[in-house]
């Protein structure tokens, strides 16, 4: 999720009216949609009935493993440090 984490709290409070859900969707951007089959069956499961949803699909959401490419973060970044840590090691 994009929003800080002491603002989540306030939003997910303001989205408790009816037809209105909140759902934090972990490991993901503000773009959730194409993140696969759980988050695609949730959005479809509001729209066709709006309210709320059972989420319970959002537990199998694992981290995702990010592997640096210091080629591209010298391209992007103008350094080769990934995660601009000066370690030169993974996290």
């Amino acid at each position: 999720m994009t929003v800080p984490i002491d603002r989540q709290a306030a939003i997910r409070d303001a989205y408790r009216r009816p037809g209105q859900t909140f759902l934090a969707v972990p490991w993901t951007g503000h773009v959730t949609l194409r993140e696969g089959g759980c988050i695609r069956a949730l959005y479809l499961a509001f729209l066709e009935r709006p309210g709320p949803v059972s989420a319970d699909c959002l537990t199998a959401i694992r981290r995702p493993v990010v592997v640096p490419d210091s080629a591209l973060t010298l391209e992007a970044f103008g350094t080769s440090d990934v995660w601009g840590d000066r370690t030169g090691r993974d996290r």
